[in-house]
């Protein structure tokens, strides 16, 4: 007994499921770019106060200077970092 395969079958279901694929793998990219985590500008802000209150720790920039820096941050709520006149700053 022969049996009649239909060829035609073939390749219209290969694009379907090719399809499909492509539909499933873009949602995943589409889920993936938005649930990615990506740090908060608080934490962007509180590294940059850190490195500040580092950098003031070391000496490297006076009060003044300091100061600037972290109204430019937006981080004045740091009120007690005491400030003492540095000789020579």
């Amino acid at each position: 007994m022969m049996y009649d395969w239909n060829w035609e079958f073939w390749p219209t279901e290969l694009i379907r499921i090719g399809m499909i694929a492509l539909i499933v793998m873009a949602i995943w990219a589409v889920y993936r770019l938005v649930t990615q985590h990506k740090p908060a500008r608080a934490e962007y802000e509180e590294q940059a106060q850190q490195i500040l209150d580092q950098r003031l720790a070391r000496g490297e920039i006076g009060d003044a200077e300091y100061i600037r820096l972290r109204d430019l941050i937006g981080k004045s709520h740091h009120q007690n970092v005491t400030l003492i006149d540095q000789p020579g700053a």
